[in-house]
């Protein structure tokens, strides 16, 4: 039997697929052309979250309140500790 963490995240995104938009899929496959990793492997870090219900924060800043301007982006993937 195929057991491991790679089967559960392709368990994952397989019973997700019919709810995931096109553009997503596209914007991992482009991922992948650009980057040369394995689409496959790109599509089980993006699953990661739903097959451990993790949630993330995000923050931003650019403009005045950042050094030169630029943009800097934050996403962090949130655990629950409280068990």
């Amino acid at each position: 039997a195929r057991v491991g963490l790679d089967v559960a995240l392709d368990l994952t995104f397989d019973l997700m697929f019919p709810f995931i938009p096109k553009h997503f899929t596209d914007e991992m496959k482009g991922i992948a052309e650009a980057t040369g990793v394995d689409y496959k492997m790109i599509r089980r870090i993006h699953m990661i979250g739903e097959l451990t219900q993790g949630h993330c924060s995000m923050f931003g800043a650019w403009g005045n309140a950042t050094v030169g301007g630029h943009v800097l982006q934050l996403r962090a993937l949130d655990w629950d500790i409280t068990g």
